[in-house]
């Protein structure tokens, strides 16, 4: 085994612990003192510990879940392989879940050919689009320094609408009024799903997260996206899903973990979709996210394609249980706004379109997923720039987003 590869091994079991046990004091509203009192430890070990600078053995990892009350479970698997997508048998099996309303999903490639050699980069960043987000930033940027807490403003306007909109794709039922009672003034909506209630809370809080991680100025890691998932989900819980044999069972969504079962889709035309193997995620997410961190780090692909490509390779993999259309949307925006761009609002009325956008990806045409998602950039950024200028610009422009990005 390389030795990067059991670097990536090991920081994977660290990021685990190191989630469950910011569960654990979150839980039990004890803070950092207070823990490392209770397992007889000093503070500092503990906050080089929760800050990434430990470096606990197997043994020590093991002393410590125990000590949150948690049984550490050590199994072995064959080592992802390198390349995506061996074709499943239906020997496999495994759950296929319902998910009627985000099944844009992603067939497994037929080879072994990795995405970057499949997707088009030349044809890519010839699409007009790219010219055109870049010349409304150049008028925004052009426009600097303008009021910090205007631009704040229309941020946090834009945060609620994408919260609306990026939980109702998933089949969340409270409108967007009631979403914003419910962010603004913690005013739950009669009749509704307490599930949908606590998708909205989940959703701000990764997004405020997400924020923070874009101010950090860090290099991605698998560690900050199993802790987004976390954040988003909250807490474990059952779903409906279908074995092979078409039986319905319940299964457990694990948050903040990769999945351990296949979790197949069948879409609305009653076809099913393949994900990657649980086997294959470590791997498959450790080229996704180095090819992402290479890219930005090098600069020469522009942020929209980097972040549209992150999004459906992201998607293409499947990695949680459950909520990885919200996960791939917050990770597609945290692409932007690394690079200095708004975030990007899929509108839940055009989700027939986005799904079409990513079936076409799938067949390895990135340009109308390019296309769309920067035509709702595209409305994004006029709204700063017409913040930017002075201008009022409604309120009724958040309740829908009207032109139309197709």
């Amino acid at each position: 085994m390389r030795n990067d590869e059991k670097i990536r091994i090991h920081l994977d079991l660290y990021g685990s612990i190191v989630l469950e046990i910011k569960r654990y004091l979150r839980n039990e509203g004890i803070n950092q003192t207070e823990f490392a009192e209770r397992i007889g430890v000093s503070k500092g070990y503990v906050s080089r510990l929760l800050n990434g600078n430990g470096d606990p053995k197997l043994s020590s990892i093991l002393d410590l879940a125990l000590a949150i009350d948690k049984e550490p479970v050590l199994a072995f698997t064959d080592r992802p392989i390198a390349r995506p997508w061996s074709q499943p048998g239906e020997a496999l099996g495994g759950m296929v879940a319902q998910e009627p309303d985000s099944s844009y999903g992603t067939k497994q490639k037929e080879n072994n050919t990795s995405f970057i050699e499949k997707v088009n980069w030349e044809e890519l960043s010839q699409l007009p689009i790219l010219e055109e987000v870049t010349e409304i930033k150049r008028q925004i940027d052009a426009l600097r320094p303008f009021s910090r807490n205007m631009e704040n403003h229309v941020v946090q306007q834009m945060v609620r609408t994408w919260n609306y909109n990026s939980n109702a794709i998933e089949g969340n039922k409270l409108t967007y009024g009631e979403t914003l009672a419910l962010l603004l003034h913690g005013l739950t909506a009669k009749g509704k799903p307490l599930k949908d209630h606590l998708d909205i809370m989940g959703h701000q809080d990764a997004v405020d997260l997400m924020m923070t991680m874009v101010k950090d100025d860090a290099p991605l890691r698998q560690t900050d996206i199993r802790q987004l998932h976390q954040i988003l989900l909250k807490e474990d819980y059952q779903q409906k899903a279908i074995t092979a044999s078409g039986r319905e069972v319940f299964r457990t969504i694990r948050v903040g973990v990769y999945k351990l079962e296949p979790n197949h889709v069948v879409n609305r035309k009653n076809e099913k979709h393949f994900y990657a193997e649980p086997a294959a995620v470590p791997g498959l997410m450790t080229d996704l996210i180095d090819w992402f961190n290479t890219e930005e780090r090098k600069d020469e692909l522009h942020p929209l394609v980097r972040a549209s490509v992150l999004h459906h390779e992201f998607v293409a993999i499947h990695p949680f249980d459950d909520g990885n259309g919200r996960t791939t949307r917050i990770l597609m925006n945290f692409a932007l706004m690394r690079a200095g761009y708004p975030l990007v609002v899929v509108p839940v009325d055009y989700r027939t379109d986005y799904y079409e956008s990513l079936e076409a990806a799938d067949k390895g045409d990135f340009r109308p997923l390019v296309k769309f998602l920067g035509k709702n950039l595209l409305n994004s950024l006029d709204l700063i720039l017409t913040t930017a200028r002075g201008e009022d610009i409604g309120g009724s422009k958040w309740d829908t987003i009207d032109d139309d990005p197709r």
